[in-house]
């Protein structure tokens, strides 16, 4: 990896949560340049695909996070697309956040809707440059994670399983998955844990953190990392 990516090189790093997601409309452009601008490096956001397009939004919906109402998966993309996702922001492809991303900055890409996989992977081989330094895919479904690191050239990707509940299995899945990498529940941190975790050579991101004395906290017990709402509070912290 190269030694710019953040995930390589910056000693605690601090993930703007689907940009800077207690600042401004969540996963929008606006929100991602925000969190760029109090100095987060990486950022999270979550894709679902329309009719052969990546769209970065969370919710299977669009009701909570846009002017408009009803399923994701079940809308026209040029519905979704005109839709307001908060400021006069539309909902953003996947590959216009690829366009604005800063050379010195990196993703973390959560597979959230049906058959995400394939199409990230093809978008990801049309940039090289993410394959191997400046690209996390992650996801909570850890069967359609450990599809997606069986493509062609995902194995290069790194990957993390998403966990909001404690398994003890995490160390055959991190072994499926070819991965040195887990994402918590900060919640789920605890000292022992991070110890056995570490001991295997694997780190840990810990979501959603949004005070500094939490993400000190973590940084001292070990953790590699933290997902944030407010980078404006935390980006520093790196």
């Amino acid at each position: 990896m190269n030694l710019s990516s953040p995930f390589a090189s910056d000693p605690f790093i601090v993930i703007g949560h689907r940009g800077a997601a207690g600042l401004l409309p969540e996963n929008t452009l606006p929100s991602f340049k925000e969190a760029h601008r109090y100095g987060a490096r990486v950022f999270e956001l979550d894709v679902y695909c329309v009719e052969g397009c990546l769209l970065v939004i969370h919710d299977d919906t669009v009701d909570r996070t846009t002017n408009g109402t009803g399923a994701v998966m079940s809308l026209p993309l040029s519905t979704l697309r005109a839709l307001d996702a908060g400021g006069g922001a539309a909902i953003p492809t996947l590959e216009e956040v690829f366009d604005w991303l800063p050379d010195d900055s990196a993703l973390n890409i959560e597979l959230k809707g049906p058959g995400t996989g394939r199409p990230v992977a093809g978008l990801l081989r049309q940039q090289r440059s993410l394959l191997t330094e400046r690209c996390m895919v992650s996801s909570f479904d850890h069967r359609a994670l450990l599809r997606f690191r069986e493509m062609e050239d995902m194995d290069r990707v790194l990957v993390a399983p998403l966990y909001h509940q404690w398994r003890d299995t995490w160390t055959e899945q991190v072994k499926r998955l070819q991965t040195l990498w887990l994402n918590l529940n900060h919640l789920l941190v605890s000292q022992k844990r991070i110890n056995a975790i570490r001991s295997e050579g694997v780190q840990v991101l810990a979501y959603t953190v949004n005070t500094r004395a939490r993400a000190e906290e973590l940084q001292s017990m070990g953790v590699r990392g933290i997902f944030t709402d407010r980078p404006d509070l935390l980006a520093s912290a790196s």
